[in-house]
């Protein structure tokens, strides 16, 4: 059954999905043609007429823009997932959702998973059309640039600057993306159940409340034990290897809490919401 469920929030969710998807790459097209331009036009001329300096500062400004549309993308996603669990779980449609014939554990875990998905993908395909859009600017391949990235997701800040791309670190950050999107919707999930459970109005501004000051509070603990790492180390590579020990207790952190959360809604929906 937690097979058919998912499929059904597959089609449900797949079509808006990929219209997202696909501004997404129209965007890093479009900026990485906008960056090769002004790359030519910048630096093959030694001097730059009024109108060939209109020409690059145009094309700067739209790969800019290009720029913002695609980080917008896996916002966009994230929002869609959430707003579809809301309204399938809490609103009228909520419920004919909860007299399905099958365990609350696996309507939560089936939006789950096919939302973890979504913005996972959503994420990394961001990474990866935006790595490839800063190629014209830097000597580098966008491989190297993704791998940097992914490596400093990891905690490995120094990857690429004094060194080579340890497979490790890349794998490590990946790792790290794959636990954060994961404790991001978990979170996103219980707040909106909470919301539903304890507000008698505007459930979602409340939800919205929770969110905020939950992940604000743990990213609040994360960066004063960051401060204090930076305090305590004279020299940048000192706080490089501290700051990565400190990423991947993070990262364990936010596993466990992602699991936390999911079981906290799924018995919250089972027990306390009541739609009536």
């Amino acid at each position: 059954m937690l097979g058919k469920l998912i499929s059904y929030e597959i089609r449900g969710l797949w079509k808006p999905a990929l219209i997202i998807f696909a501004i997404m790459v129209a965007a890093g097209v479009v900026g990485m043609a906008s960056l090769f331009g002004f790359n030519a036009i910048s630096y093959d001329s030694a001097y730059l007429s009024d109108a060939r300096a209109t020409q690059s500062a145009s094309l700067f400004m739209l790969a800019v823009f290009a720029g913002f549309i695609l980080m917008a993308g896996p916002l966009a996603l994230t929002i869609l997932v959430i707003v579809r669990f809301y309204r399938t779980m809490f609103t009228d449609e909520g419920y004919l959702t909860l007299t399905l014939p099958v365990s609350t554990a696996k309507l939560v875990l089936a939006k789950f998973f096919v939302g973890f998905a979504v913005s996972f993908i959503g994420i990394f395909l961001a990474l990866m059309l935006g790595s490839a859009m800063l190629s014209p600017l830097i000597e580098e391949p966008w491989t190297d640039c993704l791998g940097m990235i992914l490596a400093a997701s990891g905690g490995d800040l120094a990857a690429g600057l004094y060194e080579g791309l340890p497979a490790s670190s890349v794998a490590l950050g990946v790792v790290n993306i794959f636990v954060s999107v994961g404790y991001g919707l978990a979170l996103a999930y219980l707040s909106f159940t909470l919301g539903a459970w304890w507000a008698k109005r505007h459930k979602v501004a409340a939800a919205i409340a929770i969110y905020f000051g939950i992940s604000w509070l743990v990213s609040l603990l994360f960066s004063i034990v960051n401060v204090f790492s930076m305090l305590n180390n004279a020299y940048p590579y000192e706080h490089f290897a501290q700051f990565g020990a400190i990423m991947e207790i993070q990262m364990v952190c936010y596993a466990v809490l992602a699991v936390a959360a999911v079981a906290l809604a799924i018995f919250l929906v089972r027990r306390k919401v009541d739609l009536s």
